[in-house]
């Protein structure tokens, strides 16, 4: 194993605990400029991590504690910055950060409107697909993110 592959792991098991969704780390890979290829070959040696199967025999894992499942910083990506309105990626964000949508949501609500939807993603789309999801956008909130 090469030292860059060896010290991309270590960074890789600091960051996400075991257990943790390998969407996250597969998102965090590419955000970092790696590739399918190359994302599969990291996830394919760290997969027993992610699987919290590292650890060592005899510790109970229903011990371990977990981070809660919160709002999480999320950057768009280069597929999705040309895609949102300023106004319509806002929303995301606001109703993410007041709890109205957990992190699997909001990625789902991303995916589903890049999928159905042609051009622009303003925010009378974005409202139409929450509604559709039967998530009350709640008008204006009152979290205000910068």
């Amino acid at each position: 194993m090469s030292d860059a592959l060896t010290n991309l792991l270590t960074e890789l098991r600091e960051r996400f605990a075991p257990g943790a969704d390998q969407r996250e780390v597969e998102i965090w890979l590419a955000s970092r400029g790696y590739d399918a290829r190359q994302i599969g070959e990291i996830l394919e040696v760290l997969a027993p991590h992610l699987e919290g199967s590292e650890l060592e025999p005899g510790i109970d894992r229903s011990a371990i504690v977990r981070p809660p499942e919160g709002p999480t910083f999320r950057v768009p990506g280069n597929h999705e910055r040309g895609r949102f309105t300023a106004e319509a990626w806002g929303r995301i964000v606001a109703l993410s950060a007041a709890g109205v949508l957990s992190p699997l949501e909001r990625e789902q609500l991303i995916e589903r409107a890049l999928l159905h939807t042609d051009g622009r993603i303003g925010l009378a789309e974005l409202r139409a697909f929450l509604e559709s999801a039967g998530l009350d956008d709640g008008g204006s909130t009152a979290t205000t993110i910068h």
